[in-house]
């Protein structure tokens, strides 16, 4: 069982960074995993690891934005995918 901490969506991504990184273990190539991932690093600081990831899935991606990116999540609310759009711009989404 995967211990779940935080959320990307309300910026909480120091406490997430544990479930996202069992994530990307359980599921390297899952979308979402890499994305969480990505988010948290950013928004912790890990800004040279969070490029790597975002490079990745930029790579993937290249024709979406960060926000229709993080989009993708049915969060409640568009607006809880800023959180998350903002952290992958920081490490490089353009």
């Amino acid at each position: 069982m995967v211990p779940q901490k935080g959320s990307t969506s309300l910026g909480n991504f120091r406490e997430a960074t544990e479930t996202a990184h069992w994530a990307v273990r359980l599921q390297p190539g899952f979308w979402l995993a890499r994305q969480a991932l990505a988010a948290c690093l950013s928004g912790t600081g890990r800004n040279e690891a969070a490029a790597d990831y975002t490079a990745t899935l930029r790579q993937s991606y290249p024709d979406l934005s960060a926000l229709e990116f993080a989009a993708w999540v049915p969060y409640a609310g568009r607006h809880y995918a800023l959180a998350v759009a903002q952290a992958l711009a920081q490490a490089g989404w353009r």
